[in-house]
């Protein structure tokens, strides 16, 4: 089943991507998945995930324009057309069909963008502008 895993921790980057590496094979349970990682070393994160080929999360990791707000997205979520066209008509970039407009939002409304969402899901929303 596609889903994220990961870990945050200190110690040896390249252990830290070992074993993320090990996490990721381990969920790869079908060949028409696809996978990926995330690594912060500052913030000491490691995520990983699987998706299916094509899918509304096969688009991970989702960046903002200015590559400072990352969003790691498993499931699905059913936001309004309406809500779509306001993000693009404000200069917005993402594709319609997958989870990439998500970013946008937390952009616009901060943490208060969980309230808007609707579906079912699991994230991991990383704020380097924060450093959260």
């Amino acid at each position: 089943m596609p889903g994220i895993t990961g870990f945050v921790g200190t110690g040896s980057p390249s252990d830290g991507k070992a074993a993320l590496e090990l996490m990721v094979k381990s969920m790869m349970h079908e060949p028409f998945f696809t996978s990926g990682t995330c690594v912060d070393e500052r913030l000491g994160l490691y995520v990983g995930w699987t998706a299916h080929k094509g899918s509304f999360t096969d688009c991970l990791p989702i960046w903002n324009e200015a590559r400072d707000v990352c969003l790691i997205f498993a499931g699905d979520e059913f936001t309004e057309p309406s809500e779509l066209k306001g993000l693009k008509s404000r200069g917005h970039r993402f594709d319609l069909g997958d989870a990439s407009y998500l970013v946008h939002l937390y952009e616009e409304l901060g943490e208060n963008f969980l309230a808007r969402l609707n579906g079912w899901f699991s994230g991991v929303l990383i704020d380097l502008r924060t450093s959260k």
